[in-house]
């Protein structure tokens, strides 16, 4: 049983616990996020829209509750991966179309659908790429309202520092660019640097701020199923 530690931000750090569990392996779970729903008052008329664009399942979780959602979750949804196009249907999307887990990917899936009108990015604050400016180049309108914000949760507790001094703990696995910044930031203030670790990351991006705490191996595409299977396989 190989320990390693994840620190996305719940609750999708409790679903990769247990997943990482059935494989037999045995996480250590400290998110270094917390999600936080904003507040936003200038919606478009849904009737105006062609679709809506996710990248994140957190976004679909932010609108659930929000009165405008049931209208919005008519349209059809292109979502970025499948854990984003599982969490639209189980919102009650029934056009949700799955892109190939990068946002370049999900550019592409929908120049090729071609909605007619334009589309509704439900985004978060803090992200990487220009989804919105990819899609104007194909001549596709595009508009973008932040839904939720991922704020700093604090350094991992004490017991997981020291194990990560120790080298009682000394897998990682790492799901974005922000997420091994803010990794990389709490092992630069260890009371003394940690052994060699090894990071497992959903993308080269992901894991680059890491590179100088051991080594890196990525994921053969950006899903969590590949993230895992490099995991098993290393172990």
């Amino acid at each position: 049983m190989t320990r390693v530690l994840v620190t996305r931000p719940e609750p999708a750090a409790s679903r990769t616990a247990e997943l990482l569990r059935r494989h037999g392996h045995e996480p250590v779970v400290a998110p270094l996020f917390k999600p936080v729903d904003l507040d936003v008052d200038d919606w478009p008329e849904p009737e105006g829209l062609g679709a809506l664009a996710v990248t994140s399942a957190r976004a679909i979780t932010a609108m659930e509750a929000h009165p405008i959602w049931p209208r919005l979750a008519a349209l059809p949804v292109f979502a970025v991966g499948p854990a984003c196009g599982a969490a639209a249907r189980a919102a009650g999307c029934s056009r949700v179309t799955v892109a190939g887990g990068t946002m370049d990917t999900l550019a592409e899936t929908i120049v090729e659908g071609r909605p007619a009108r334009p589309v509704l990015y439900l985004a978060g604050r803090h992200r990487s790429g220009d989804l919105c400016g990819a899609l104007a180049q194909s001549g596709i309108g595009c508009g973008m309202r932040e839904v939720y914000a991922m704020e700093r949760a604090g350094d991992p507790p004490a017991m997981v520092r020291a194990a990560l001094t120790s080298g009682a703990l000394r897998h990682l696995l790492v799901y974005s660019r922000r997420g091994g910044q803010a990794l990389a930031d709490v092992l630069g203030r260890l009371d003394r640097p940690p052994p060699p670790l090894r990071v497992y990351a959903l993308s080269e991006n992901a894991g680059d701020p890491l590179r100088p705490f051991g080594t890196l191996a990525v994921a053969e595409n950006p899903s969590e199923a590949a993230l895992i299977a490099l995991f098993d396989a290393a172990c």
